[in-house]
């Protein structure tokens, strides 16, 4: 090195003097792995305070939304699907491919995949996902359409819009689904009935549990969240689902056939 050799004992007192060197730092590093906690501040607060403030002084607009597209929109469809032949959905299924492809082989596909979520026991489970699929997409293009316009037109609309819709897209897909589906749990035993009320659709997750009966907070119609059956003698049900606890998991099934 340098024009002066380097005995090879030298060589291996460097290299062993290098990994001490290094193991120390590196345990000194591993040290504070941890970010310090006097450095951290907590945003937990500030965003519960505004979800609650907007909860408060929007919640009965947005409550109002999903009850009238769940009474008007999701359930009537559902319970289309659900309770018509299962051999006219997929002919309906089948049929739609031939119109719009005009191929008997791509429509005789979709008829064969369609009943194959049949033969996997998955029927009820899949026409429910259809449903709120359905509505989704009706949702979106009624909305799609005029926001579409509005940022073809506008170049400020649009820069104030595309943000919003980035920080959107960046969310768990589990925020925006709607609470279709009220979860009690009476003695370690779990029911599950459809969330809104048939009279004027009031959530019955907000409402006075008693037993195994739930009054709707708007005007007390009761049901028995075992079977979804009205307890007032006025006619009205909700529907049933199946539940089941799987670990730490629970699981809710299709509904209940009444």
């Amino acid at each position: 090195m340098f024009g002066r050799s380097v005995p090879t004992w030298g060589l291996w007192v460097a290299a062993l003097a290098v990994t001490i060197v290094a193991v120390l730092i590196g345990r000194e590093v591993l040290r504070q792995q941890d970010f310090p906690e006097a450095w951290t501040v907590s945003l937990a607060d500030g965003t519960n305070t505004i979800v609650d403030w907007f909860t408060e002084t929007f919640g009965a607009i947005t409550r109002a939304i999903s009850d009238w597209v769940t009474i008007y929109m999701l359930d009537p469809l559902t319970k289309v699907l659900t309770e018509t032949p299962w051999w006219m959905v997929c002919g309906g299924a089948a049929l739609l491919a031939w119109q719009v492809s005009r191929r008997w082989r791509l429509a005789l596909m979709s008829f064969l995949c369609l009943a194959a979520i049949g033969v996997l026991g998955m029927w009820d489970i899949a026409m429910n996902t259809l449903a709120q699929v359905s509505v989704a997409v009706v949702l979106s293009v009624i909305l799609a359409i005029p926001l579409g316009i509005g940022t073809a037109k506008s170049d400020r609309f649009q820069q104030i819009l595309k943000p919003i819709l980035d920080a959107m897209q960046t969310m768990p897909a589990f925020v925006y689904l709607v609470p279709v589906i009220a979860l009690f749990n009476v003695g370690g035993t779990f029911y599950a009935i459809h969330n809104s009320c048939p009279h004027e659709g009031g959530p019955l997750i907000e409402g006075r549990l008693k037993g195994f009966v739930v009054a709707c907070p708007w005007h007390d119609l009761a049901f028995d969240i075992r079977n979804g059956q009205g307890t007032d003698g006025g006619g009205y049900c909700v529907g049933s689902y199946e539940v089941r606890v799987e670990g730490t998991d629970v699981m809710v099934g299709p509904r209940r056939k009444t």
